[in-house]
Parts: structure tokens; sequence; C-alpha cells
């Protein structure tokens, strides 16, 4: 409360605001004595689960692989290669936890599941869940698992979803995907 207050006189110090100055703070929890000191200040309290960033690596929920710090921003690598974009970080609506996740491609796969197993309830939970809510879930943690699984059962062919994925990807790239997914390939960079 005074790091905000403190901050606001020091910026009409120096930037003289022509309009009122509104404050507010995000928090997760916050004392209901606080609060009110806040509410008689004028600082609104926005009570918001935070995306935590855990001490375990960030995972991308598309092929599993860790994500890298990179120029500030957090990538996956495996992603970058095969669709010639990184993951983008994701809030998992359940737990809140950041993890990576590509969303052309998730709803790619997704609609292909959709016409031979997942129900629209188990899509929502994949799509906006992160891999370890997925799993508690007792769905499948990634999407490169996911192919792998039904590929192994013989639900879907390679050869199919590479021509879905090539809309996104070279085709070679598509090809290189299903096969990391099966398990064949590992990019190295």
């Amino acid at each position: 409360m005074g790091q905000i207050l403190t901050y606001k006189k020091l910026y009409e110090k120096e930037i003289s605001p022509l309009k009122n100055i509104k404050l507010g703070i995000i928090c997760e929890e916050v004392d209901e004595e606080i609060e009110e000191v806040c509410k008689r200040e004028g600082v609104i309290v926005f009570h918001e689960k935070i995306g935590k960033i855990s001490e375990k690596a960030l995972i991308c929920g598309v092929c599993g692989d860790q994500m890298v710090k990179e120029e500030g921003n957090f990538k996956c690598k495996t992603c970058e290669y095969f669709f010639g974009m990184s993951s983008q970080l994701k809030r998992c609506s359940n737990c809140g936890t950041i993890y990576g996740s590509y969303e052309t491609v998730e709803w790619t796969i997704l609609r292909i599941m959709e016409k031979i197993c997942l129900t629209k309830k188990q899509i929502n939970i994949i799509y906006s869940y992160c891999p370890e809510c997925r799993e508690k879930n007792e769905l499948y943690r990634t999407f490169a698992e996911m192919l792998k699984i039904h590929f192994e059962k013989r639900n879907l062919t390679p050869y199919g979803v590479v021509n879905y994925l090539q809309e996104l990807t070279y085709k070679d790239k598509a090809e290189e995907f299903v096969n990391y997914c099966l398990g064949r390939i590992k990019p190295y960079f």
C-alpha cells in the first residue's frame, strides 16, 4: 500500500498529469484490513488467480518439450522448428499454471480428434488446461502424445494428419512432426 502511494506521489511530481491518477493492485490474496485501507485511499483491488511460473521448467502443451528463455521470452524451440513459430505462453484455466500453447496447431489436431473420439467437454479441457491438469483428468498430456496413441491404435494414419498439418507448415516439416510424435526423430538445435 505504501509503495503504490509513494509511486503516485513521485509520478505526480515528475509528470504533472492533467487527469486524475487511478491506482490499482492485482493480487491473489489480500488481508481484509489492507483492502479496507485501499478502498479509503481510492486504490482498486483486483483479485486474480495469478499464473505461476513454477520452479519446474515451462512445458509446451503441443510437443511436451521444455521451453527456453531467449531474449526475455519463453520459446518452444521444437514448435518453432516444425511450425516456424514458437508456442506462446498461456494460463491454465484450471490451476493458473503457465504453459506453452500453439492455438492454430491445437485446433487443427482437435478438429481431427473430434471426428474420431473426443467429446466437446474433453476438447475444452485439452484446449484450456495445462499438461498436468490434462493428465489429472485422465486425458492426453500433450498433443504429440495424443497423436502417437491414436497412430498406434490405428484410429489415425500419419499420412492423413500430415495432410492437415501441411497447411500450417511445409509438407516435409509436417511429416517430421508426425515422426516426432511417433518417437522416431528428435530435432537437435
